[in-house]
C-alpha cells in the first residue's frame, strides 16, 4: 500500500501520468469520448429528437456513466492488487 500525506494532495494532481491505472484507461477513455461525441453530433444535427425524448435527458446519462466508470476504475485497481 502506498503511504502519503493527505495534506499534500496537490502534488498528486500532477502525478497522474505515473499511474498504472491511468495508462491502462487512457485509450478507452479517448475512444469513449470520440464515440459519445459522435453520437451527440448525430443527435443534434441529423436525428432532430423531440424535447420529450428520453435520450435528451443528458444529466441522467452523465451521472450514470460517471457511476459506471467509477465502478470500473475501482475494479481495475482491485484486480491490480491481487
Amino acid at each position: 500500500m502506498i503511504q502519503y500525506n493527505p495534506k499534500d494532495w496537490i502534488t498528486f494532481i500532477f502525478r497522474f501520468h505515473e499511474s498504472d491505472t491511468f495508462r491502462r484507461l487512457i485509450p478507452m477513455m479517448i475512444f469513449i469520448g470520440l464515440y459519445s461525441g459522435g453520437i451527440a453530433y448525430l443527435e443534434i444535427e441529423f436525428w432532430k429528437l423531440s424535447d420529450k425524448s428520453h435520450v435528451k435527458n443528458i444529466p441522467l446519462m452523465h451521472s450514470t456513466v460517471g457511476f459506471v466508470l467509477s465502478l470500473f476504475i475501482i475494479g481495475l485497481q482491485n484486480q491490480h492488487r491481487l
